[in-house]
C-alpha cells in the first residue's frame, strides 16, 4: 500500500502503472528503444508525410521573421547557442547566423512534408506498453510544423514486430522543420515503472472530500516523457474524448521536455523538447481498434 492509499484508502481503486522514459543524451542504434534515435523501419514501407496544407502556418510566422530549417542548420543553432550567442567568436557567430537564417518558406509549403523520427519503445524494455497483443514495437513520429488548429505537432503513431521488418530503410526523408522544439536530440533510455492515480478531478465526490480532509499534497501523475498511466488535465480541465469510431480513448504516451533546472540544459531539459509554454502533449488511441488515428490534447 502506497502512503497515499494509506491516508485514503478509496484511492486504490483509481491506481495504474505507468513506465517513465527518463532519456538521457547518447547515441542509440536502430534496435533501440529512444527518443529522437533511428527507427527501425521496413525499407519496403513508404516513410509517413503530412499532407495537410502549411500555407496557413507560413502566413502567421512570416510576421515574426520566423525561419524554416534543415535539421542540419537546427543541429548548428543548438551546438552553438550553449552560451550567449552573443559571445561567440566571429567565425561561429557567421556559422551561427547563416543557420539561423534557414531556408525558403516555400520549401515548406511546396508539397507534403516527411514526418519527423520522435520515439521508438520496445516492448521488452517499457513494462506498460501500449499497442496490439503481437506488436512489440511502437514508434512515434510528428509533423515539425505547428498546426493553426492546436498549435501543435500532427502525431502518427506506428506499432509493428521486430521479427518482421526484414530489410531496414537506411536513410528516411529528412523534412525541413518550422519548429525547433519539435526536434529532439538523440537519447538513450532508463525506464522506470511508476504507480499513478488519477487526475483529482476525475476521481468521484467522496474520495475529492477525503483527500481534501487529508490535507496532504496530491500530485499523483509522472511529469515527464512516460507511456501509459494518467494524463494531467491542468490547462483545460478534463475534456470529453472519443474516436471517430465513438470508442474510448487510451492514453498512449506523454511528450512534456523540461525538468528540474540544475546543471546543464542537456541534464534538465535532454530532449530540448518543447510544447507550447512548456505543456504536456498527449498521445491517445482508439481503445477498440489500435489501426485508427491516434489523437493529441495539450496540457
Amino acid at each position: 500500500m502506497t502512503p497515499l492509499e494509506t491516508a485514503v484508502p478509496e484511492l486504490a481503486a483509481h491506481r495504474a502503472t505507468a513506465t517513465r522514459l527518463r532519456p538521457t543524451r547518447g547515441t542509440p542504434g536502430v534496435r533501440d528503444s529512444s527518443i529522437g534515435g533511428p527507427l527501425l523501419w521496413p525499407a519496403s514501407e513508404p516513410w509517413p508525410h503530412c499532407h495537410e496544407s502549411h500555407d496557413d502556418w507560413a502566413e502567421n510566422v512570416i510576421g515574426w521573421q520566423h525561419g524554416v530549417w534543415t535539421l542540419e542548420q537546427v543541429a548548428t543553432m543548438r551546438e552553438l547557442s550553449a552560451g550567449r550567442v552573443d559571445d561567440l567568436p566571429p567565425a561561429d557567430r557567421a556559422r551561427y547566423d547563416a543557420a539561423e537564417a534557414g531556408v525558403p518558406f516555400l520549401v515548406l509549403t511546396g508539397g507534403p512534408v516527411p514526418l519527423l523520427s520522435v520515439a521508438q519503445v520496445r516492448r521488452a524494455d517499457v513494462p506498460d506498453f501500449v499497442g496490439p497483443d503481437d506488436a512489440d514495437l511502437m514508434q512515434v513520429l510528428w509533423c515539425p510544423v505547428d498546426h493553426p488548429d492546436l498549435w501543435c505537432p500532427r502525431v502518427a503513431v506506428r506499432w509493428r514486430r521486430e521479427d518482421e521488418v526484414g530489410e531496414i530503410l537506411a536513410a528516411p526523408p529528412r523534412p525541413v522543420v518550422g519548429t525547433e522544439d519539435y526536434v529532439p536530440w538523440a537519447c538513450v533510455l532508463a525506464p522506470e515503472r511508476v504507480t499513478e492515480y488519477e487526475y483529482a478531478e476525475l476521481l468521484p465526490a467522496e474520495v475529492r472530500e477525503k483527500l481534501d480532509a487529508w490535507g496532504g499534497v496530491y500530485d499523483p501523475i509522472a511529469p515527464g516523457w512516460k507511456v501509459g498511466g494518467f494524463a494531467r488535465w491542468n490547462l483545460t480541465g478534463p475534456l470529453e474524448q472519443a474516436c471517430e469510431c465513438g470508442a474510448g480513448l487510451r492514453l498512449v504516451m506523454s511528450v512534456q521536455g523540461g525538468g528540474e533546472r540544475h546543471g546543464s540544459r542537456e541534464a534538465w531539459d535532454p530532449t530540448e523538447v518543447s510544447i507550447g509554454r512548456g505543456h504536456a502533449l498527449w498521445i491517445w488511441c482508439c481503445s477498440r481498434d489500435f489501426g485508427h488515428p491516434v489523437r493529441t490534447t495539450m496540457q
